[in-house]
């Protein structure tokens, strides 16, 4: 089961895979090592993008994002998402979304070059960089932009291919359309409480076998809800 995580700790859950080679490779030469090169082996010895810890160690350490175990898209790739990021669990992001900063349309140049450290004109950056929350088994389809505005795509949302979202997702919530609108909610009231007080993401595929209907069945048939029911609180791990 999944410990409750903050901070750099989310990279010890025992859901992840790691090769010791990988992790003695990283340990002695990460930062001298091309990002993508090092990706490219984390995929192929650690099971893939949704199980790789030395992945998610790359994109925490030099790009800021976190990305818990289960979890794919677009971010996985090395310098595509902007530092701010989190992805929860079991998320599934299309590899085309894309979510990033505002330009300063207030200053008297737009261009990351008066703004972004590195370019010669600043050492800090010169704007507030905003965080994104893409919560546990949300699904961002494909060619979704995300806009500065929004700060949270919420626990089992839905956003609809094409959709520009300028505003936070609530949870369950399928939106579509530019600007992204609520089309309607995935679950009634009854079942959106239940599926968030069973908080099953914190458990791993292996756990949920237990209680397999319940994902195999309509989330409103009473069996599904009190399989939910049954898996009670979730352990957590020490950090």
């Amino acid at each position: 089961p999944l410990a409750i995580m903050s901070d750099s700790s989310f990279l010890a859950d025992p859901d992840l895979i790691e090769s010791p080679f990988l992790r003695r490779l990283y340990d002695h030469l990460g930062s001298q090592l091309n990002p993508r090169f090092l990706a490219r082996l984390a995929r192929r010895l650690e099971g893939g993008d949704m199980r790789s810890r030395t992945l998610r160690r790359i994109l925490w350490r030099r790009y800021g994002v976190k990305a818990e175990a289960f979890s794919y898209g677009a971010f996985h790739e090395p310098g595509a998402a902007e530092p701010g990021l989190t992805v929860g669990r079991y998320a599934s992001v299309s590899r085309d979304a894309r979510w990033g900063n505002n330009h300063p349309t207030d200053r008297i140049g737009m261009s990351r070059i008066f703004y972004e450290p590195g370019q010669g004109f600043t050492d800090q950056w010169e704007i507030a960089r905003p965080a994104l929350n893409i919560a546990p088994d949300a699904w961002v389809g494909s060619l979704v932009v995300i806009v500065a505005t929004c700060s949270r795509v919420g626990v089992g949302a839905a956003v609809g291919a094409g959709a520009v979202v300028t505003r936070d997702v609530p949870d369950f919530a399928i939106v579509v359309g530019a600007p992204a609108r609520i089309l309607r909610f995935r679950f009634s009231e009854k079942v959106q409480e239940a599926i968030l007080r069973s908080r099953w993401w914190e458990r791993s595929p292996h756990d949920l076998r237990e209680v397999k209907q319940a994902f195999l069945a309509p989330a409103d048939d009473a069996r599904t809800l009190d399989a939910l029911a049954r898996l009670g609180p979730t352990p957590t791990l020490e950090a």
